[in-house]
């Protein structure tokens, strides 16, 4: 169980002053009154900086040499001798400018890079001028009412506003549930560019078979930091009040009726269609036909309430014409 909640901790990013590591601590004391034997040792980095799901993609630095650090400093505080393979000298540097990293959360969906949803994320709360980099509780909480009420999305045409870098898409999308069919079709949609282009990512990543290697999710990432820097030297002045319009990725398959839709997975016949969609909710363009609408912590900005609710009563209205 404790190499279980190091994994999960890892794996998603989880800082060492969070509670589930404190719980680690405590279940150290329990289990061992003198130094753990050197395979306790392998068992912990087998779970964490050696698992093959935190290899499979760029990770962030600087918390796995917090993690390594917090892992020494409790080996020296209760008397022991440090292991050779909790110091910090072999690990690398963070050399970043961009906080932008790979983050897996174990226990949801059933991405191909390993049994949870992984996502290229910030973080920080607020990057590039946008909350939406990265992932917040709400997005957990919407997951897992869809999972607790699997026949709200079954065969259903979906459409989720403020989808975010894609959380709840991807859990929802690889959900290992068998009793129950997979939306019929999956429309993930958001306003800001950086956003869409992390969320089409996204889902490409969790979506893919076979799995994309990580040499390709290294470039990825370094062309986004790039982006996002260059952006970053635009002076307030110069930014524009109108969202930026999203390019999708080159040779990406869009729909002719709805020009900033792209396609993510598609099979034959139009069945089982995930896409992603640029949705400004002031000049919202014409949406695709849908059942279902998800929504979760999607909104903070008072000036965006209203538009909100009249792009719902819209999609009210068509629901009732189908």
């Amino acid at each position: 169980m404790s190499c279980e909640l190091i994994n999960r901790a890892h794996l998603a990013g989880v800082s060492t002053s969070h509670a589930v590591w404190r719980h680690f601590a405590a279940t150290l004391d329990v289990s061992y009154q003198e130094q753990p034997p050197q395979h306790f040792v392998d068992e912990i980095l087998d779970a964490s900086i050696r698992n093959p799901c935190a290899l499979a993609a760029p990770r962030d630095p600087t918390h796995t040499r917090e993690v390594v650090a917090w892992l020494a400093e409790q080996w020296r505080l209760r008397g022991w001798t440090v292991p050779s393979e909790f110091q910090l000298e072999s690990l690398p540097d963070a050399d970043y400018t961009v906080d932008l990293f790979y983050k897996t959360y174990t226990g949801w969906g059933g991405g191909t890079l390993g049994t949870g949803v992984t996502l290229m994320e910030s973080s920080g709360g607020i990057t590039s001028s946008t909350t939406g980099l990265t992932t917040w509780c709400g997005a957990a909480v919407l997951a897992e009412w869809v999972a607790n009420n699997p026949t709200v999305v079954a065969g259903k045409r979906v459409l989720e506003l403020g989808a975010g870098v894609g959380f709840s898409a991807s859990a929802i999308l690889t959900s290992p549930d068998t009793e129950h069919p997979p939306p019929a079709a999956y429309f993930a949609t958001d306003c800001h560019h950086q956003v869409l282009t992390l969320l089409h990512h996204n889902l490409t990543l969790n979506l893919a078979d076979p799995p994309l290697q990580r040499t390709y999710l290294e470039e990825f990432r370094a062309k986004v930091i790039h982006q996002l820097e260059k952006e970053r030297l635009v002076t307030p002045e110069e930014k524009y009040e109108e969202p930026l319009v999203w390019s999708p990725p080159a040779a990406t398959i869009t729909d002719p009726a709805h020009p900033t839709l792209a396609v993510v997975r598609e099979e034959e016949h139009g069945q089982n269609r995930v896409g992603v969609m640029q949705v400004d909710w002031r000049h919202p363009p014409r949406l695709p036909a849908v059942d279902v609408v998800l929504a979760a912590d999607v909104v903070y900005c008072h000036n965006l309430i209203q538009p909100l609710v009249s792009l719902l009563r819209m999609l009210q209205i068509d629901l009732e014409r189908e």
